[in-house]
């Protein structure tokens, strides 16, 4: 059994088998080593773990699925947008060399000489630009592999830090046969019995409607995109095989339709005979009638956690949203729940107790191990004991292994046995989690993960919440998991005015900090959160978590402001309503900052490009526009114009930042990759949560009329990505202009 390490990412020991670890939007394609896992760190920190939980049952299911060895990574978003430019660059310098081509063909007495040079300047150009772009493909490259090789150098490092309790358990596991036996030859190989008439089945659950919707919604736009040309259909086929274990029935439909797309694409010189042979070759009628045949063969394992009447249990899942973040992990043929944060609390207790469930891979020559797990529950009792030993600071821990009997009779016949060990019933000290052999689940509850009950469901009759300074049992520490989805606060009992008005619920989610003090952190929200009631931010007692109470949509603006000022580099709003300019990043964020807070309109009639202000104004079809698109400077009274005031400006803007505060920013950085053509134009990567995509690209351009101590300043020059395609029409209430004398004076809802 691995040990486990506090804040170090889960890793199958180099004894199990190798495990792949992939998310729908990963790097660059790259082929990755059938002998060494590939691993991403930063897909560790935010990938939720697989599961459905039922609320009647409390039973909390996770898929069993597989991923053939050497399946490809998909391209990353900017990899494919350089390609595309790529292939628009390369279409254009075929049509460059026909038209010099065609000049050249005319008789010396008639031709165009000026028209000649012009088209060969045109050439040489759109070439130095596809030169470019391959250059920018290969860099990316080369980061890619010298990002792997640098996790590659620190797992080994890992791996040797931890060689002597390797050896020692590996040893212990090859003279026990009464474990897993991970990777032994003499692991049983019988076939599991079929399930009688009458005997309970596999335990499979379906996805809830609205997550197989997200899931459908996805392919088809894959699809569209595929006949649109903007993907290569093998990262499509990729994309689908992610699907087809959550969405089966629709699985041949897909696959079918993305055959016909690939054909008519071939047929139009699009893509290569190649490509088309790959995608013929996964669309076979044999192969799709084995791809259905294993998928609904494949369960679910469900784990039960039984305890005491009132006992309730919440696990933790980022957003419930399959459309969030990475969806899932997949292992080579492993049932995987990594570290699912979970919380216990009971209806009589002011407290909840917090904790993790970890399931562990299973090896592949073990298939009577999967297919037990396939049938039976996972099974955790949880005693009033458990519950108060870890309110009162003890870790308890709970361990199910499984265990291989033989009858005397009959060698050959294996009987698979579960049992659960419980570090309440075993010295003080004992270790289970780094003893015990054959474990399949962990369970550990602790009073390091405590929180105050009011921060996760509503107090029963509305009566005034428990705070946690009002305890002094309770454990201001909010739990670590920044993923974690937010749990509803109860409504708080400040007397409004208008009873029949119904008040948002608040949520409280902890933000724990990289480079700031949560002391200052909670000073800067304080434009955000205004004191209101329902509103609250405090540091944590070693000032490097901020934990903040406030409406969803709050939060929101919340979580994208922490984002912007934890960083290494300060920023702050100045005088005059401007921020700093000086870098790509620094005007990016800069402009979340001013999301954030929904500070005033002129704020943003200096951070946004005239290409946005423009777009916002409705004046894209002017002589002027037209001049700024092609890279030239912007005509010094249109520019005047646009950054003044006009009709129906403060509503425009109101509504643009709207769009941008709809979901909350989770990371942003810049990609060093600049644009060449009309205009330089510099590009940031970024995400947010709970986006119809995981990623996005927004676009910073230098101003071509202000430079400050003769350094350029940049403005930000991109809409809402989803704005457009959700046709926001509600009407909106007139930015309010906001008194300057204050550090950041957002306004009032």
């Amino acid at each position: 059994m691995r040990p486990m390490v506090e804040d170090t990412p889960y890793q199958v020991p180099a004894d199990h088998q190798a495990a792949e670890v992939f998310s729908p939007s990963p790097p660059l394609k790259a082929e990755p080593s059938a002998q060494t896992p590939q691993y991403s760190p930063a897909q560790a920190e935010t990938a939720p773990p697989i599961g459905i939980r039922d609320p009647a049952t409390q039973r909390f299911t996770a898929p069993v699925t597989a991923m053939q060895p050497g399946q490809a990574i998909a391209e990353s978003p900017v990899a494919s947008r350089l390609k595309a430019q790529l292939q628009e660059q390369e279409q254009a310098v075929n049509d460059f060399a026909a038209k010099v081509r065609g000049l050249l063909a005319v008789e010396p007495a008639q031709r165009n000489q000026q028209a000649l040079d012009n088209a060969q300047r045109d050439l040489k150009s759109q070439l130095n630009a596809v030169f470019e772009l391959k250059l920018q493909l290969e860099e990316l490259q080369v980061q890619e592999l010298q990002s792997r090789l640098t996790r590659l150098e620190q797992q080994i490092g890992r791996r040797r830090a931890l060689r002597d309790k390797i050896v020692e358990r590996r040893a212990a596991e090859l003279l026990d046969q009464s474990g897993l036996q991970w990777d032994t030859s003499g692991s049983p190989t019988k076939t599991p019995r079929p399930v009688a008439n009458g005997e309970p089945g596999r335990m499979t659950s379906p996805l809830p409607p609205k997550h197989v919707k997200i899931i459908r919604d996805k392919a088809a736009m894959l699809l569209e995109n595929l006949e649109a040309n903007n993907l290569r259909p093998a990262d499509v086929l990729l994309s689908l095989k992610d699907f087809e274990r959550l969405d089966p029935d629709l699985h041949v439909q897909r696959m079918q339709k993305l055959l016909e797309v690939t054909r008519k694409l071939n047929l139009s010189g699009r893509i290569s005979n190649l490509e088309c042979h790959q995608i013929e070759e996964a669309c076979t009628p044999q192969a799709l009638a084995q791809r259905t045949h294993e998928l609904t063969q494949k369960g679910f394992t469900g784990v039960s956690l039984t305890g005491p009447h009132d006992m309730r249990v919440i696990f933790r899942i980022h957003n419930d949203d399959l459309g969030t973040q990475p969806t899932y992990f997949v292992e080579r043929e492993a049932l995987a729940v990594k570290e699912t944060p979970l919380t216990l609390y009971d209806a009589n207790s002011p407290l909840a107790i917090g904790g993790q469930l970890d399931i562990l891979p299973i090896a592949p020559n073990n298939p009577e191990a999967a297919a037990f797990l396939e049938d039976n529950l996972v099974s955790f009792p949880i005693s009033e004991q458990d519950v108060r030993m870890a309110a009162d600071g003890v870790d308890v821990t709970k361990v199910v292994v499984m265990k291989h009997f033989t009858r005397a009779d009959d060698q050959q016949d294996a009987q698979i046995v579960l049992e659960t060990l419980d570090s309440t019933k075993l010295a003080p000290g004992t270790d289970l989690t780094a003893e015990a052999r054959g474990v399949i689940a962990i369970l550990k509850l602790s009073g390091r993960f405590r929180i105050a009950r009011n921060l996760i469901r509503p107090t029963p009759g509305g009566s005034t919440p428990l705070n946690p300074s009002d305890d002094p049992s309770a454990d201001n520490t909010a739990t670590n998991d920044l993923n974690a989805t937010p749990f509803i606060a109860p409504a708080t009992t400040q007397p409004d005015t208008n009873p029949t008005t119904p008040q948002p619920a608040s949520i409280s989610r902890p933000f724990k900090l990289r480079f700031k003090l949560a002391s200052d952190i909670v000073q800067d929200l304080r434009p955000i959160l205004l004191d209101r009631p329902g509103h609250e931010a405090r540091p944590s007692a070693d000032n490097q978590e901020v934990l903040v109470l406030a409406p969803p949509a709050v939060m929101n603006r919340v979580e994208t402001l922490i984002n912007v000022l934890d960083q290494p580099d300060p920023i702050s709003r100045g005088p005059n309503f401007e921020y700093p300019r000086g870098s790509v990043m620094e005007a990016a964020r800069s402009f979340f900052y001013a999301c954030a807070i929904e500070d005033d309109p002129a704020a943003f009639s200096k951070m946004l490009s005239p290409h946005v202000l423009a777009t916002l104004k409705g004046d894209t079809k002017s002589a002027n526009f037209e001049k700024y698109l092609r890279g030239e400077a912007p005509d010094p009274d249109w520019e005047k114009s646009l950054r003044g005031d006009w009709p129906g400006k403060k509503d425009a803007l109101r509504r643009f930042v709207n769009e941008w505060n709809k979901y909350p920013l989770k990371r942003l950085t810049e990609t060093g990759l600049v644009a060449i053509g009309f205009g330089a134009k510099h590009f940031c990567s970024v995400s947010f949560s709970g986006a119809p995509t995981e990623f996005y690209e927004v676009t910073i351009e230098p101003d071509r009329t202000r430079r400050e101590a003769d350094q350029p300043l940049y403005l930000f020059n991109s809409l809402p990505p989803w704005w457009q395609a959700e046709k926001v029409t509600a009407p909106l209430e007139p930015l309010q202009p906001n008194d300057d004398t204050s550090p950041a004076s957002p306004n009032e809802p």
